[in-house]
């Protein structure tokens, strides 16, 4: 087994001087943990390589993030939507399998798995989703995290993750895993105490072809993704 970075190292500044944040872990609260984020036994080390497509996916959305924040005046990244949104359900499967996403380790279903790997398409609207954050401050520019969405009791005891907020230096996705989870938002007036940042049904555009920040200054950061053309967007 090799010890796995819950999220990717590659995601990180080398040498950084600047402490790692995480946010919404079940187990940890949210603050500045030093240079090096959590880490699990999840993986034997045969299959953790076969997902580093996925880190060097996510790296280069961090790297564009890092640049932004370094004051470079105007960033332009592409990603392959595909890998990244794998790169995300990769994340969220080691959150909860880490047992860092609730009081119980979660073994992930066995569909989820195969998405991660390549080997099977998310179910029809599920997947990554771009959410949109306005005046949102992370906790720090290397700021790291996950809060899951559950499906649960009356009593507020997880049963399903639905998905999750997937946080990444300053930008926010959220991961679809069950399309009931997108009509709940759309009709039902949802709480969201642990993530501090609305989750609502017109703050998400799936599979966004685009993004862009822009601090005011005259420094910003556009995000163009590349997607299958075969792409379906949610029903309406």
């Amino acid at each position: 087994m090799s010890r796995e970075h819950i999220f990717s190292n590659a995601t990180s500044r080398k040498d950084s001087k600047i402490p790692l944040a995480v946010k919404g872990m079940a187990n940890m609260p949210d603050r500045t943990i030093g240079f090096d984020g959590p880490t699990a036994r999840i993986l034997c080390r045969s299959h953790n390589s076969r997902l580093s497509i996925l880190d060097s996916e996510a790296k280069k959305l961090a790297d564009g993030l890092h640049k932004f924040v370094d004051g470079e005046k105007h960033t332009t990244v592409h990603v392959n939507g595909s890998l990244l949104e794998r790169w995300a359900l990769k994340t969220l499967i080691n959150f909860l399998a880490s047992g860092l996403a609730d009081k119980k380790k979660w073994t992930p279903d066995r569909d989820p798995v195969l998405s991660a790997y390549g080997l099977k398409r998310l179910p029809s609207s599920c997947g990554l989703y771009l959410l949109r954050l306005d005046g949102y401050e992370p906790l720090s520019t290397e700021q790291s995290g996950v809060t899951p969405a559950w499906a649960g009791s009356t009593e507020g005891t997880p049963e399903a993750c639905m998905g999750g907020i997937i946080y990444l230096h300053g930008v926010a996705f959220f991961l679809l895993l069950d399309i009931a989870f997108l009509e709940a938002l759309r009709t039902c007036d949802l709480g969201f105490t642990k993530s501090n940042i609305p989750l609502s049904y017109d703050r998400l555009k799936y599979h966004p072809i685009a993004a862009q920040l822009s601090d005011g200054q005259g420094h910003s950061l556009v995000v163009l993704f590349d997607w299958p053309q075969d792409d379906e967007a949610p029903t309406q």
